[in-house]
């Protein structure tokens, strides 16, 4: 996703490096895998500078 978004993101907590997500998602519409994502997973999405950092949900 990092190649096809002009935000980087990356993977903040151990705890969520962990997690396993399969499927099909559409390259050219990254912030709708993150919102999928955080629907199905215990995570969340941070803006930190230019950065988005996926974090485990509080």
């Amino acid at each position: 996703m990092n190649r096809h978004r002009g935000r980087r993101m990356v993977i903040a907590d151990p705890r969520v490096g962990v997690l396993k997500i399969s499927g099909r998602f559409k390259l050219g519409d990254p912030d709708r895998f993150l919102r999928t994502v955080a629907m199905l997973l215990p995570v969340r999405a941070v803006r930190v500078g230019d950065t988005l950092e996926i974090r485990a949900a509080s």
